[in-house]
């Protein structure tokens, strides 16, 4: 065998292993990543379910409110006095679940009209798609780290031959 043979047989057998290492490297990589993604997927499934059950709750609040509305209607106006300050009070904490829900339930309590209600709908969805944007943000993170793994990878076996 001439040496011209030979080097070209140590390269081939050098060029099988990087292509060996590299779909081992994206095998290992891709299931991850698709945890990653099915986890984000998951988190907008309930996001997407909850909204629904507060729009299905805000309206069964506009129609009590409705019900209410015809037989106390002098008690209804002092109640929303009452709101206006309430509301600008939730306004400042739509942040927090927890408050969301107490402040629907005292928003029921106290015969919200049906325009309020949907302000506090519309509160909801804008942190849920607020949510939905750092989870985005966070695939995204992934993604750049994963790029910048597979680069390093490969500069590290580059510079190893």
């Amino acid at each position: 065998m001439s040496a011209l043979t030979k080097i070209f047989v140590v390269l081939n057998v050098v060029l099988s292993l990087l292509l060996a290492s590299a779909a081992i490297v994206y095998v290992n990589t891709q299931s991850t990543t698709s945890t990653a993604l099915n986890n984000a997927l998951a988190a907008n499934k309930a996001l997407t379910t909850e909204n629904q059950n507060l729009r299905a709750a805000a309206q069964g609040a506009a129609a009590d409110k409705q019900s209410m509305a015809n037989a106390k209607d002098e008690q209804n106006n002092q109640l929303r006095a009452e709101l206006a300050a309430k509301e600008q009070l939730l306004a400042k904490a739509e942040s927090q679940n927890a408050e969301l829900t107490s402040g629907f339930a005292q928003a029921n309590a106290v015969n919200t009209s049906s325009s309020e209600a949907l302000k506090m709908a519309q509160t909801v969805i804008g942190e849920r798609a607020a949510s939905y944007d750092k989870l985005r943000g966070e695939y995204d993170n992934l993604q750049k780290n994963l790029s910048e793994t597979s680069l390093a990878l490969d500069n590290s076996i580059n510079s190893a031959d």
